[in-house]
């Protein structure tokens, strides 16, 4: 019984001393998963969550992936910045979809388990990515330059 009590004693003093270390709250350019991001360059946020007092972001980790293949990776960096941290890789395709997580080392030594996925799609970045044809009656007329139909109805309303 006395090995039972010591067991449960040191287990939860392990769980006190392990204080929690995450990340939360990731944007993009301030925005929650964002759908048309037309930043070429976007910049990344998030907020580091400890239930430990006096802690602080001392490096990061930033990975950026298209599908499961790693766009870019910042590698550990060390500063304390968690908020508006530029992309650093190599320029982003037009109308994709991009994930991206962040991993943070603190003043206590710590580092956090990867962030949850959060994700991005981009715009189109050039006239020349949209690929539309027009739509509606008339586009033919509008193509040739000609006059474009309007179609009307007359109504009387009574009092």
């Amino acid at each position: 019984m006395k090995h039972l009590i010591s067991l449960f004693f040191a287990l939860l003093v392990s769980w006190v001393c392990m204080a929690q270390l995450k990340v939360e709250h990731g944007l993009i350019e301030n925005k929650s998963n964002p759908l048309g991001l037309d930043v070429v360059i976007p910049r990344f946020t998030w907020q580091l969550i400890s239930d430990k007092e006096n802690t602080m972001q001392q490096g990061f980790e930033l990975q950026v992936f298209q599908g499961k293949k790693m766009v870019w990776g910042s590698g550990r960096v060390s500063s304390d910045q968690s908020a508006l941290v530029e992309y650093g890789g190599p320029k982003l395709s037009s109308h994709t979809s991009y994930q991206w997580r962040v991993r943070v080392w603190d003043n206590h030594g710590r580092v956090s388990e990867w962030s949850p996925s959060y994700f991005f799609h981009t715009a189109f970045y050039s006239p020349e990515d949209w690929k539309a044809k027009w739509i509606g009656f008339g586009a033919e007329e509008v193509k040739s330059k000609r006059a474009v139909q309007y179609y009307r109805t007359e109504i009387n309303v009574a009092k």
